[in-house]
């Protein structure tokens, strides 16, 4: 398919069109462009790109690396908090809170309306053993309580440092 793609770029580009190829992957675009690299002397004609890197450019947002959305998200979440968790204590739920923030967003989501609704399903008391919470429920009641806080917190200090994880370049290319 590739190859096929390639002979009719290259047809395109001695045409003296300007093209703009949109590519799902890094794989794809690497092998694309060596076959125009046979077949295309003015590579100025054809831009390749991944579909990643078109929403990044028009996002005017870096995509960031995994490892640094985690201390972003840290310290975002430690000027929120009185008595922070310790960034391994953190890290336990906070993978978890990034990869589904990053869904929500993916997917254009409303992620207030989901974490409310988490949380006034666990306000319900149902799995309580007497429907009055104890100590550590109402900590993670309180838990759930405060993620949309922290949501928005790592927006705003993602939108600082000008970066954001991949859903919420899309969702800001969408908007």
């Amino acid at each position: 398919f590739l190859k096929r793609l390639a002979e009719r770029i290259s047809e395109e580009a001695l045409a003296g069109k300007q093209l703009l190829v949109v590519l799902p992957n890094r794989r794809s675009q690497f092998v694309l462009q060596a076959f125009l690299n046979e077949s295309i002397q003015d590579e100025t004609r054809v831009q390749l790109r991944t579909v990643d890197q078109l929403m990044e450019s028009l996002s005017d947002l870096k995509m960031i690396e995994p490892e640094e959305l985690l201390v972003a998200f840290y310290s975002a979440y430690y000027k929120m908090e009185k008595s922070p968790q310790s960034f391994d204590q953190f890290t336990a739920w906070a993978v978890s809170f990034l990869t589904d923030a990053n869904d929500v967003d993916l997917h254009l989501g409303d992620m207030d309306a989901l974490l409310k609704q988490i949380n006034e399903y666990h306000q319900t008391g149902e799995y309580f053993k007497d429907g009055t919470p104890g100590p550590i429920e109402r900590d993670y009641m309180t838990f759930w309580q405060r993620l949309p806080r922290y949501y928005k917190a790592l927006r705003e200090e993602l939108g600082q440092l000008k970066l954001a994880y991949r859903g919420l370049i899309y969702r800001k290319v969408a908007e």
